[in-house]
């Protein structure tokens, strides 16, 4: 995902945040539910160059405030 730097994978991964990943498996790495969230934030930090790591509010804020602004061009 973090080669696609547009409004609507940002959008998508910010509401990853909100998924219940409790019993849910997806790659060796990720053993924990929180693995998920720290997967997401590298994704969005990646993407967008901001570091509120795996703090979904910080992202939610920020994307409210200014980040979707600033994929409206791309």
């Amino acid at each position: 995902l973090e080669k696609h730097k547009t409004r609507q994978t940002v959008e998508g991964l910010i509401t990853c945040f909100d998924v219940d990943y409790a019993n849910k498996s997806f790659w060796k790495p990720a053993h924990r539910p929180e693995h998920f969230s720290y997967a997401i934030a590298e994704a969005l930090e990646t993407i967008t160059g901001q570091a509120f790591g795996d703090n979904p509010d910080a992202w939610r804020v920020w994307w409210a405030a200014s980040g979707r602004a600033s994929f409206d061009n791309r």
